[in-house]
């Protein structure tokens, strides 16, 4: 048995008369929740999701009965220990105590050994690490909720055999009373690329199944169709599968489609085909009778397709299991001329290459074109089933009833018939796509934005042909009573046709009485001959006409982005530091196009004081619009809307009176200069022919990406090299297209994109998620936060009120595009994930949460705000939302306590506000000598 402090220091309790001597027994023993040497039992140390074994035999001990947790051998003997998982939802994370690593364990008997078998969730953590020696920590916390009490007392004073914890880890500067430091790295440095990139990285990596496809025969059913008969090989690094690993794989499905010139992917003939049965040598043999055709037939076109994967890498949840390995297989019979007008390429921007959909179904599959494989599901004349995206907006209260009632039909709500007849769709790709993107998801960008996906297809997609109604309505709400989500599709009013949704056509009326209603296509007069019966001249407009493909605020009718088109830099800068005069020097260029000049821009100068050699601002930032504004301290010495040449001199000591102290006691040392160019439309867009009976409608602000520098106030230059790029902005817009155009559209907030260093400029750690409750404003907290789904506003959704219960159980339900959040390198570029040390990254303010909630009591409230360290707000953006998210009151009280006995949760006592908190913390670090 071994107990210590911080220092180390083992005792042995082993039986032999001296270590080293060649006698007596020593006894292991496992810990599973047991009192040992007298101390409590502590249930929440009991393992659960596997055991632990030993050879040789005598411990047998862990979940479900295995209750052999201790045993003696003879001196000087080796023991290996094995770990073994039983719960798929659980995997062992590691040892603790005498054995460390995740392998096998040998001890060998010179003392008595104490073990820690550290099983968690699969999403779970590592539980507490073997620091120094098997000494330290043991016997070793297993960390299932982060309740550090649990082994070492309520106030972590130490408790029986488990040490006092503040003397390591949360040591009181020097020179201050009562600050701590954030101690995160401590325990989980690295933990960002271990236990979250790492794990991603296993679900994308190069897979380890392989299959094929054997033989396919076929033969007349003596009833009706043909019996089919497929073998197919499976194995895993080149060693074939067995009766017992194919029982075990987390997703199969062996699928036959058929393809003909008039239905295309039919729906009605489509085959799921039998479960297989193993062979030999890894081959397994499906056979499946009364398929509605026969797939060897020299006329017949069509494709096998098959799935398989492994366990998944994070808990199954909703409709996505991403497994270890994946693999399909295909096989085409006849010819397909069907190529799809999206590109794969597209999927995997956003969701991850290779694109997956649910994380296993594979969209490129070799011996298919791209798509095709979907095609199995997606048939092309399946019906959908998600009523309730429409009938939130359409008859809220019919939904609500059926909520209401609890019933689940087929994993849906229990439809009436005339529920699917009232909302009935196809949920072929095109429209499945199209409404999970503008209905169901929320979509990053503009649904009008067609060119994301179908880059380089346009022609083939705006075309009259497909101008009906059931192209529309996949992505317009339907002619509905309860408004619209601003942020979606915009919902189609009547103002000139009746409209069947459900079979997707216009009712047009002859005028008489009684009326004759003729059912039409939309192309039937949104064509490029159609001509007004009326007077012979007007034209309805085209398909192209109303959707060009792009984004107005993004691209040009062309698709030019008119952030290539004009560019702002800044040039130059110089620093006065007697007179703490600020010059700025930039540019911004562009080529006239489509009536728009740099004489339309109105550019933002911002500036951001950087506190010590922090990536955080010491005040708040300075800024000032530079279209005929003025300010105390600033001369504008060049105005460049004519020349797109500007200068404009800055008293940094007019800021404020903080400014003009921290610049003068060197906690400010570098700022960020950042020009956020604004244009937006002066004239009408009229995107219908002037004779069309239609409203024109105005233009919008143009995406153009800000710029920023950082200059260092002392070199009298630029230090662009100085601080590491955190995140890449191409990678933002990959899903985005251009940051920030579905948010900040307000005039007042300026342009947005280009650099997340410019977001940083004002999501400052000086503030709270005004937004967000529980989180902070700086960037790292509230685009974590945004990720992990955490609603905004929550206080404004009324959730009495059936659509906007269903719009917030929608948004806090949905994942985040590349399935996970443990992906951070979809963000973040390499390195620069893990938690920051407090000299560089400050302290800051989070908010309280919102506890006068409309129609709803839940169990998290009266959270205050408070003042946390760099690793709390930032990892706590994702951690903190999940808990939100989920109304886990415990769990969010564990993490913020976590936080706070391994960092600090200060709660401002009047007459103390959070600023003021935030400025005695950061002295205090800077007196600690954390700040330098």
């Amino acid at each position: 048995m071994t107990a210590a402090g911080c220092s180390g220091g083992a005792k042995s309790s082993g039986t032999g008369s001296d270590p080293g001597v060649s006698e007596g027994t020593f006894t292991v023993v496992v810990q599973n929740g047991q009192s040992i040497n007298g101390a409590a039992a502590n249930p929440g140390l009991a393992i659960k999701g596997g055991y632990v074994t030993s050879n040789p035999a005598g411990i047998d001990c862990g979940a479900g009965g295995h209750a052999l947790c201790s045993a003696t051998f003879a001196y000087d003997a080796k023991v290996t220990l094995t770990a073994t998982v039983t719960d798929p939802t659980y995997r062992f994370w590691g040892w603790a105590g005498d054995c460390s690593g995740d392998a096998a364990c040998d001890v060998t008997g010179k003392a008595d050994k104490y073990l820690v078998a550290q099983f968690d969730t699969v999403s779970g953590s590592t539980g507490h690490p073997n620091y120094a020696s098997p000494a330290e920590h043991a016997p070793a916390y297993y960390k299932h909720d982060m309740d550090c009490r649990a082994c070492h007392g309520a106030a972590l004073q130490g408790a029986g055999l488990a040490v006092a914890c503040d003397s390591c880890h949360k040591p009181v500067l020097a020179g201050t009373t009562t600050q701590p430091v954030e101690q995160c790295n401590t325990c989980h440095a690295g933990e960002g690329k271990s236990l979250h990139q790492n794990i991603y990285n296993t679900y994308v990596d190069a897979t380890k199944l392989t299959a094929t496809i054997d033989s396919v025969t076929s033969a007349p059913n003596a009833t009706a169709g043909f019996d089919v008969t497929v073998l197919f090989t499976l194995k895993k690094s080149g060693v074939a599968l067995t009766a017992a690993d194919y029982a075990a794989l987390g997703q199969k499905r062996l699928s036959l489609t058929r393809y003909t010139g008039t239905s295309g992917f039919e729906t009605a003939t489509a085959a799921t085909l039998k479960a297989a049965t193993f062979v030999a040598n890894g081959q397994f043999k499906s056979v499946t009778t009364g398929v509605k055709f026969d797939p060897k037939s020299a006329t017949e076109n069509g494709f096998f397709y098959f799935y398989f994967a492994d366990k998944s890498v994070v808990p199954p949840g909703g409709h996505y299991f991403l497994p270890d390995n994946t693999v399909s297989v295909a096989q085409q019979f006849g010819t397909i001329p069907w190529t799809s007008t999206a590109n794969v390429s597209a999927c995997e921007a956003c969701h991850g290459k290779e694109y997956a959909k649910h994380g296993y179904r594979q969209a490129k599959v070799a011996g298919l074109s791209d798509f095709v494989a979907c095609k199995a599901c997606h048939t092309d004349q399946r019906g959908g089933v998600d009523f309730n995206l429409a009938m939130a907006y359409e008859d809220p209260a019919r939904l609500a009833a059926l909520e209401a009632q609890g019933a689940v039909c087929g994993g849906e709500l229990c439809w009436s018939p005339a529920d699917e007849e009232t909302y009935a769709y196809t949920a072929n790709t095109m429209s499945d796509t199209h409404i999970s993107h503008a209905k169901e998801f929320l979509y990053p960008q503009s649904m009008g934005n067609c060119a994301t996906c179908h880059a380089g297809k346009l022609d083939r997609i705006l075309t009259d042909a497909n101008f009906t109604g059931n192209t529309c309505k996949t992505c317009h709400l339907y002619v509905g009573v309860n408004g619209e989500d601003p942020k979606r599709a915009p919902k189609l009013a009547p103002a000139y046709h009746n409209i069947d949704w459900v079979k997707g056509v216009l009712l047009e009326s002859d005028g008489a009485t009684p009326p004759t209603i003729t059912e039409m296509q939309c192309n039937e007069c949104h064509n490029a001959t159609w001509v007004a019966p009326w007077d012979g001249v007007t034209k309805a407009p085209l398909f192209s006409d109303l959707h060009t493909g792009y984004d107005a605020k993004i691209y040009t009718a062309s698709g030019a982005r008119w952030a290539d088109i004009f560019k702002a830099a800044i040039t130059s800068a110089t620093f006065d530091s007697t007179t703490k005069a600020l010059t700025i020097n930039f540019t911004i260029t562009g080529t006239t196009t489509d009536g728009y000049s740099i004489s339309n821009i109105d550019p933002q100068l911002m500036i951001g004081p950087y506190a010590f050699d922090t990536k955080d601002w010491a005040q708040s930032y300075f800024s000032l619009d530079l279209g005929g504004a003025t300010k105390t301290g600033v001369t504008l010495v060049t105005n460049g809307q004519s020349t797109g040449t500007w200068s404009i001199t800055v008293d940094l000591d007019a800021a404020s009176t903080a400014w003009a102290t921290q610049l003068g006691n060197g906690d400010i040392r570098r700022v960020e200069i950042g020009i956020r160019p604004w244009m937006t439309s002066t004239t009408t867009w009229a995107v219908l022919p002037a004779a069309a009976p239609s409203p024109a409608l105005t233009g919008p602000e143009m995406a153009l990406d800000s710029v920023t520098r950082t200059f260092d106030l002392a070199a009298n230059a630029f230090a662009d090299s100085f601080y590491a790029p955190i995140v890449s902005v191409a990678k933002c817009n990959k899903c985005h297209d251009a940051l920030a155009t579905t948010f900040h559209e307000a005039a007042s907030e300026k342009n947005r994109g280009g650099s997340v260093v410019a977001c940083r400029l004002c999501h400052t750690v000086r503030s709270g998620g005004g937004h967000l409750e529980m989180q902070s404003r700086s960037i790292d907290s509230y685009v974590h936060s945004i990720h992990s789904f955490q609603a905004f506003d929550i206080q404004n959704v009324d959730f009495a009120n059936t659509v906007q219960a269903f719009e917030y159980e929608a948004h806090i339900g949905s994942t985040y595009p590349n399935f996970t959040t443990l992906s951070c390198e979809s963000c973040h570029n390499p390195g620069t994930y893990e938690a920051q040390p407090e000299s560089k990254s400050l302290p800051g303010i989070q908010s309280a949460s919102k506890d006068v909630l409309k129609g709803e009591t839940r169990a998290i409230s009266g959270i205050p705000s408070v003042v946390t360290g760099a690793g709390s707000r930032a990892c706590g953006g994702c951690h903190r939302a999940k808990f939100i998210n989920k109304d886990d009151a415990a769990g969010l009280n564990a993490f913020d306590q976590h936080t706070a006995d391994f960092g600090y949760r200060l709660v401002p006592v009047a007459p103390a506000t959070t600023t003021t908190v935030l400025d005695k913390t950061t002295a205090d670090l800077k007196t600690g000598g954390v700040l330098k």
